[in-house]
């Protein structure tokens, strides 16, 4: 009958080997979402992503670091550059630009959390050179512990309106990179330009406008199924 089958399909799903693959769910009540980024993180996109994730009725923690590597999370650096963090029960931690914050490590953070998938936002600060490493540092963890990552690039920069193909071969690089671990979302598509003070944050009203258009952007994107 259905309950014999439903429990062969369970057993076999308990059964399956650690091997992460893409998240194949859908995001809502019953999901547990873990969320680790950077300075974008900290500000308007994370602020906005954060809060349309957790409208869809999914458990959501985002942790954000600013100036975060692949390492920051998987060792728990610590970052003078602002941190955020918001729970999911929703109570919320800032240290401001100037101040000492301690990153939690990544793997402390799978064990407390239990999520069903990583939304990763991390990549503006090693634009140079090649991402790999930096994926594998974060999907070896991630591996270890079964779940699969969604993967979100960075945004373009002043410098992208003048050398568009930088950041498309950043993506194809990354992309590559993220596919034994899960789903690539590039942000260049959801970036149509950049608008902010120092060539790299969104910032003012129109920077943070494009800030949250390109968080309903990555919504959308991480929320088909």
């Amino acid at each position: 009958g259905v309950s014999a089958r439903l429990r062969s399909v369970a057993a076999a799903e308990s059964s399956a080997p650690a091997s992460t693959g893409s998240f194949s769910g859908s995001i809502g009540p019953g999901t547990k979402v873990l969320e680790i980024g950077d300075s974008h993180s900290v500000g308007t996109f994370g602020k906005e992503l954060d809060a349309k994730l957790r409208g869809t009725g999914a458990q959501v923690s985002t942790y954000a670091s600013a100036g975060a590597t692949a390492s920051t999370f998987t060792q728990g650096k610590s970052t003078k550059y602002g941190y955020w963090e918001k729970k999911a029960d929703g109570s919320e931690r800032t240290i401001g630009y100037g101040s000492n914050a301690q990153t939690p490590r990544l793997d402390d953070l799978i064990s407390k959390e239990k999520p069903s998938v990583i939304l990763v936002n991390l990549g503006a600060n090693f634009r140079q050179g090649d991402p790999k490493s930096q994926v594998d540092e974060i999907g070896r963890v991630a591996q270890k512990h079964g779940i699969p990552i969604i993967w979100v690039g960075p945004p373009k920069t002043a410098k992208d309106s003048s050398n568009p193909g930088s950041l498309q071969q950043f993506d194809q690089k990354m992309a590559a990179a993220v596919a034994p671990y899960g789903k690539y979302i590039s942000s260049a598509g959801h970036t149509p330009k950049y608008s902010g003070g120092d060539g790299i944050h969104y910032g003012g009203s129109e920077g943070n406008q494009i800030a949250r258009q390109w968080a309903d952007g990555i919504f959308r994107e991480v929320t088909k199924s």
